[in-house]
């Protein structure tokens, strides 16, 4: 029996060598799963109506701004990992919007163009508020093109809250910074729809939303979730997976192949553009490869991590065309 194992070890292990070549430049790594605790859902229920106040009038999106014929670049980075005890997230979260945030001032963001919200920054005022504002403050219109990354942690709700749009009944959250927890709080989150309002405010139609966490499928599965036209939504995984992160390179799984994308790498039809659809599809490989891999080392089951799209650009009817992010020669 032993050798029997020893073999199976041994024969798993001579394909990972041939099948790591394939994506570099990390055939080296390896990550860990970013599965957590069960969440506690008695304490969901009892905060069920937080954070989601229903409105008679929801605002609708604006396709009339005043576009100035001028394409400004903007983007809000949010990484909120959860305090002390998640130092190794933090690490992460830190390194992905560092380099995030230097390939695009490298491309024609400037740094004014750019709002962070880092850890104890990233509160749900902060998120919901300041950054909206900001945008809105700054004169952010139709023509213009905005970047939103988030990265942090993400469950499913234990019921759809109305407006009732749910394919599986559970709206999806994610966890802001709870500055009486000094970390992250199962209790204080932030539901997919109310953050869909926000972005129904904006007047841009050149939108690209990045959603960083577990379940983060759950971003564009609903009718009033993110998906409107003049979006490109990208997502780290499917609505009932995890999303892993780097073991040795200190990123996260998906945004580590995100930022390889943007370096170029995911210009597929060599137009010397990268485009928000190229990018999503550049990352689907390696990073179902790595969590299949990881997943069945650890686990004994092999579990794929599977980054998905929505792509209303420039419009839900009409989305043949794509929305280019990074100029390659300019």
């Amino acid at each position: 029996m032993r050798i029997i194992q020893w073999k199976k070890f041994i024969v798993f292990f001579t394909i990972l060598l041939l099948f790591s070549t394939i994506f570099p430049p990390d055939s080296m790594s390896m990550f860990e799963s970013d599965v957590n605790s069960v969440i506690n859902h008695s304490h969901l229920q009892s905060q069920i109506h937080i954070n989601k106040e229903i409105q008679q009038n929801k605002p609708s999106f604006n396709s009339c701004g005043d576009p100035d014929g001028i394409t400004t670049k903007w983007a809000v980075l949010i990484a909120c990992s959860g305090g002390v005890t998640y130092g190794r997230h933090e690490r992460r979260d830190r390194n992905d919007v560092r380099v995030l945030k230097q390939i695009l001032n490298k491309n024609g963001w400037n740094n004014d163009h750019i709002f962070l919200l880092l850890e104890e920054e990233a509160t749900t005022e902060a998120i919901l508020n300041h950054s909206f504002n900001w945008l809105r403050d700054e004169g952010e219109d139709e023509d213009d093109l905005i970047f939103f990354f988030f990265s942090g942690h993400g469950y499913y709700h234990t019921e759809d809250q109305p407006p009732l749009d749910e394919p599986d009944g559970r709206d999806e959250i994610f966890h802001p910074w709870d500055p009486d927890m000094a970390g992250w709080n199962w209790d204080v989150f932030i539901v997919d729809d109310v953050l869909a309002e926000k972005f129904d405010t904006l007047k841009s139609r050149n939108i690209v939303i990045v959603m960083h966490t577990c379940h983060a499928g759950g971003w564009i599965d609903g009718e009033n979730d993110l998906c409107r036209s003049g979006r490109v939504v990208l997502v780290s995984c499917g609505v009932d997976e995890a999303s892993c992160m780097m073991k040795y390179q200190l990123h996260w799984l998906f945004p580590y192949y995100l930022i390889q994308g943007l370096k170029g790498r995911s210009d597929n039809n060599n137009d010397k553009w990268v485009s928000a659809e190229e990018l999503l599809d550049y990352t689907i490989k390696p990073v179902q490869f790595r969590s299949k891999i990881y997943n069945w080392m650890s686990t004994g089951i092999v579990k794929t991590q599977n980054p998905e799209i929505f792509d209303g650009w420039p419009s839900i009817e009409d989305n043949s065309d794509e929305l280019k992010l990074i100029n390659l020669v300019g």
